[in-house]
């Protein structure tokens, strides 16, 4: 994510917390410049952010972006064996690594956006059924014991994810 797109997201994290959902018409003038046009990306960046704050008050989610994108496309509850098991994987084994922070802490930078930007693609039917396909194989790789294989499947997803969608 380039630098002004890491703002436009923060600044729309920060709004909502501050306004309490409340809508600015224009939000990102006001990081920029008064007459600022936004880009498409930063407009994204910024209801990414803006997102991730609402989806952390209203206790939805739970953090596991790409995996509530999928549920959602399925038709899934929130408190899905999918769902479960990955908010598991991610508290107990992710961030127990040396690295786990820094890793979680990439991905909820990254992911709101990816998800946004899925959303909002010519094919973003194809591309949950085939998240939603990598997610149950990675929930079956943690139920058996493989959370290294697990967390590895999961970067190289993700990694791939951020290159098509330029995050």
């Amino acid at each position: 994510m380039a630098d002004k797109e890491k703002e436009a997201y923060w600044k729309g994290y920060n709004d909502y917390k501050r306004s309490g959902g409340q809508a600015n018409t224009n939000p990102l003038t006001e990081l920029f410049h008064p007459s600022y046009n936004p880009p498409s990306e930063h407009r994204e960046a910024y209801k990414a952010g803006w997102e991730r704050a609402k989806q952390e008050k209203d206790g939805g989610g739970g953090g596991c972006f790409l995996t509530t994108a999928c549920v959602e496309y399925a038709g899934l509850s929130d408190d899905c064996e999918e769902l479960q098991v990955m908010r598991k994987f991610r508290d107990e084994y992710i961030c127990s690594l040396p690295d786990g922070g820094s890793l979680v802490e990439e991905y909820y930078q990254a992911a709101p956006l990816v998800v946004q930007r899925i959303k909002s693609g010519g094919d973003a039917d194809a591309t949950l059924e085939s998240l939603l396909k990598t997610l149950r194989n990675v929930v079956e790789l943690i139920q058996s014991g493989h959370n290294s294989e697990a967390l590895l499947v999961c970067k190289k997803e993700f990694q791939m994810l951020k290159r098509k969608y330029g995050v």
